[in-house]
């Protein structure tokens, strides 16, 4: 995947929250002419399924908002792997939702 001057990464994990938080990209992408990305980590392996699913989510996302909607998908502790994911696609911004503490 090759950086551009504006990339929006958001983490995405099929939540609501998550959900959210890509619609709320929207806007800041819009403002910046940027394009977003939804990044989903995985812990072990991940199915044909869930690549059909999450492409298709990011497919509606792009109709719904009329932006570019790219998909990264890395393997790992979810922490670890946003910081990598910052670096790896030149991120200017993070949007996500906060699961709150149990």
């Amino acid at each position: 995947m090759t950086a551009t001057k504006n990339n929006i990464l958001v983490p995405f994990d099929f939540s609501e929250l998550s959900i959210i938080a890509a619609r709320e990209s929207f806007k800041y992408a819009r403002f910046s002419d940027a394009k977003i990305i939804l990044l989903h980590v995985y812990e072990e392996t991940f199915s044909k399924e869930t690549k059909e699913t999450i492409t298709r989510q990011a497919k509606d996302f792009e109709m719904e908002s009329g932006l570019k909607v790219d998909i990264l998908m890395l393997k790992g502790n979810i922490r670890e792997k946003i910081n990598e994911a910052v670096e790896l696609v030149s991120a200017k911004l993070i949007v996500m939702g906060l699961h709150p503490s149990s």
